[in-house]
């Protein structure tokens, strides 16, 4: 198979992949169902290994194009629901609109929501807000070397989850949590997966593993219960995960994609963010989720229809032409070849 193609049937397999985390997040907010929280865990090892993959060529920009990716449709979302508060807020259940909330949601910068920690306006943006953490990480290890990249990011997030260990506050609860580490382990996968073309990862293998061993043999009756190892999603979804998107990546390398899928996968994000309101807004107006089963698989149904399509037309219409135009704008040099998928 000629590499491009194999490329692009790893982009299309990785597309997929996001679209499935993000519809294991949706099944969380339905009411008959409440579970699929591993999807996020699935997002995190998926965003490390795809930045390792989208610098292996070089890491020129790789904070703007971050910024690029992930900001326009954000912002855009949260001030939609922040406007929201304003003019319909019994439509939404703890956002109030507060203008210090806007500020801290649209920088990125974790805080307590009306006694509801780490909950910006926009209802998932507490998940972008440890997408930043690790850009920001990778811009400064891609600063220092390329080569050494990976290992340079998980000594960083493994040094910063060190001294939170300092304070049992907030802060501290967020970054020192060990989902934090879910990043590393998406970082680590991409280099055993690439160690014949990329035999330059064999010690920065060794160092990655040794961090790991070194963080979860650490005492931990000493420290904040978010940090347990086995009762820490690391350990029971964090892990799994890795595992899934190791097995997907071997086993269906040189598998085309339902073309649906990729559609999908490409308007995750949007899906992802937006379909907490969409349940809520089906919910409101036909009152399914509080009827009989029959009435609660419609509601069902109709939600993933109308999240599904809400995001594919918002994709469309909305975060790719404002990507792309930022992309024109902003960026000095073009890539060499089709920008790698990211995750959000």
């Amino acid at each position: 198979m000629p590499a491009s193609t194999a490329i692009n049937n790893k982009n299309e397999l990785i597309e997929v992949l996001r679209f499935l985390a993000a519809f294991a997040v949706f099944f969380v907010h339905i009411p008959l169902v409440e579970k699929g929280h591993f999807g996020v865990d699935v997002f995190f090892v998926i965003s490390g290994y795809v930045m390792m993959l989208s610098t292996r060529r070089n890491g020129d920009n790789f904070f703007l194009k971050r910024l690029i990716r992930i900001v326009p449709t954000y912002y855009a979302l949260t001030i939609a629901v922040f406007c929201i508060a304003i003019v319909m807020p019994s439509l939404l259940i703890t956002t109030t609109p507060d203008i210090a909330h806007l500020i801290k949601s649209l920088l990125f910068i974790p805080f307590i929501k009306n006694g509801i920690e780490h909950s910006p306006i926009l209802f998932l943006g507490w998940t972008l807000n440890y997408e930043m953490y690790f850009y920001l990480m990778f811009a400064m290890a891609l600063a220092v070397s390329h080569r050494y990249r990976g290992l340079l990011v998980s000594v960083l997030i493994f040094s910063i989850w060190c001294l939170c260990d300092i304070a049992d506050v907030f802060y501290t609860r967020v970054y020192g949590d060990l989902m934090v580490f879910e990043f590393v382990l998406g970082v680590l996968l991409y280099m055993i997966m690439t160690l014949k073309s990329e035999p330059q990862f064999r010690w920065q293998i060794v160092g990655i593993v040794l961090l790991l061993v070194v963080m979860m043999a650490l005492p931990q009756e000493k420290l904040p219960a978010s940090r347990y190892l086995f009762t820490s999603r690391f350990f029971f979804a964090g892990l799994p995960s890795v595992l899934f998107i190791y097995l997907a990546l071997v086993f269906l390398k040189n598998r085309r994609m339902p073309g649906i899928l990729v559609v999908l996968g490409g308007a995750s994000y949007v899906f992802y963010l937006t379909h907490p309101y969409v349940i809520r807004l089906v919910s409101a107006l036909t009152g399914w989720f509080d009827g009989s089963m029959v009435q609660q698989l419609l509601a069902l149904v109709l939600s993933i229809v109308v999240a599904n399509v809400i995001a594919v037309v918002l994709y469309r219409y909305l975060e790719a032409p404002l990507t792309n135009q930022l992309r024109k704008w902003l960026l000095r040099r073009r890539q060499s070849g089709p920008e790698q998928p990211s995750v959000a």
